[in-house]
């Protein structure tokens, strides 16, 4: 029987002991891993020319090259790597610099296990969104829509002291697509503003940066890929991003991990209006998903296409260089690795927020769900009591714009 080729993972810090414990900590994952460890970048970046890896570990400060002109380099020697800063600075000009070049950070000392998870999934979402039928779709040079440029323009935006109202919404105004798509995303029933909102500056007033930022995204996404298919349901696809991205955000809290949950919550199934625009196919995907539960959804994506909707999405917003969080969450969304996930994070929120908006739609459908509630992946009921799956139930309904004899008000 073949053994399954070994993943490549390089380890770059200049000091020796460092990589000494490295290996030592990693010993027993030989089997799986082909680890090189090496103390210069030059040294690494002769390693990678000669031997590409998939993921790359680097220290930041060192003497010679530093960890972000490495990084820098290394992305260019191989862009589909995952790179990982293990550091024990955290906001020096350095790791400030590596920010555009590098998918996670951890910080030195890190224990062997939370090394071994990010790896782990560092990995499998590598996995999921480059190689397969998933990356070959999105990659087909006459299907790929271009990268999302008024959130990019927003993001440097809102990275400085500048930002206002009125900057702000003068960016989203000249995109007349992108601004429509926002008022629209803007006057759904879960934002409960009591009157319509019909401008940008009032969207910016009412919702704030970081929410208007998310629908900037979540707009540019959908305007490219709409379907021109009229069959496609467009209408419910917007109420139930509005909903999953609700509740997830509820789960988080506030921070960066909500805003992230938000964001993966509006685009979690934008790999439906990629496969729904497959030339061939597209009209057959369509008319098969079209009123079926969404569990079933997969099934025929598989079928049809060797991928579902999650890889697919996933691998998009990958080749556009978004957030490895965000990638994260939306490759996982149907089943977030208890092993890999141990936590509430962005992915496991998205999952617990799209099974529970599945099922209050599913139960507009006559039988179409299950009487036990929500089926929620191994670990993942684990964060929900009675009340809580109560409340995040009824803020879904809500998003929804469902109306329920008996449902909460809450």
């Amino acid at each position: 029987m073949t053994q399954p080729e070994k993943q490549r993972i390089l380890f770059l810090d200049d000091e020796e002991d460092v990589l000494h414990s490295l290996r030592c900590a990693l010993r027993r994952e030989r089997g799986r891993w082909d680890m090189r460890f090496v103390t210069s970048g030059a040294e690494a970046l002769a390693s990678l020319e000669q031997s590409p890896a998939e993921l790359i570990v680097s220290d930041m400060r060192m003497p010679g090259m530093n960890g972000a002109e490495f990084l820098r380099k290394a992305s260019e020697l191989l862009p589909r790597s995952v790179r990982i800063v293990l550091s024990g600075e955290a906001e020096d000009e350095i790791t400030v610099r590596a920010i555009p070049f590098a998918h996670q950070w951890l910080a030195k000392p890190t224990e062997r296990d939370d090394l071994v998870r990010v790896i782990e999934r560092s990995l499998k979402t590598r996995e999921v969104t480059q190689s397969g039928a998933a990356h070959a779709m999105v990659t087909s040079t006459n299907r790929l829509p271009i990268l999302p440029s008024v959130y990019l323009e927003l993001t440097a935006l809102l990275s400085n002291d500048d930002a206002s109202i009125e900057s702000i919404s003068d960016i989203i105004e000249h995109q007349p697509c992108v601004s429509a798509r926002v008022l629209q995303l803007s006057n759904s029933a879960f934002f409960g503003i009591p009157r319509t909102i019909e401008s940008i500056r009032e969207a910016v007033t009412f919702l704030g940066f970081a929410t208007i930022s998310q629908l900037v995204l979540a707009a540019e996404v959908i305007s490219q890929l709409e379907p021109s298919e009229q069959a496609f349901p467009m209408d419910q696809f917007l109420k139930e991003a509005n909903a999953t991205s609700a509740v997830a955000s509820d789960l988080l809290g506030r921070g960066p991990a909500a805003h992230t949950a938000a964001s993966a919550g509006l685009l979690h199934h934008i790999g439906q209006l990629v496969l729904a625009q497959t030339p061939e196919l597209g009209a057959s995907y369509i008319a098969e998903c079209v009123g079926l539960p969404h569990d079933q959804w997969s099934d025929v994506e598989m079928r049809l296409f060797g991928a579902t909707h999650a890889d697919v999405g996933a691998a998009l917003l990958a080749v556009w260089g978004l957030p490895h969080e965000l990638v994260e969450a939306v490759a996982f969304q149907h089943d977030p690795d208890p092993h890999l996930f141990t936590g509430m994070e962005a992915a496991v929120a998205v999952h617990i927020a799209h099974t529970i908006v599945s099922h209050e739609v599913a139960k507009e459908q006559d039988g179409a769900y299950s009487e036990d509630g929500p089926r929620f992946s191994e670990g993942a009921s684990a964060y929900l009591d009675g009340e809580t799956l109560s409340r995040l139930s009824a803020l879904a309904r809500r998003a929804l714009m469902i109306e329920r004899a008996g449902a909460e008000a809450t």
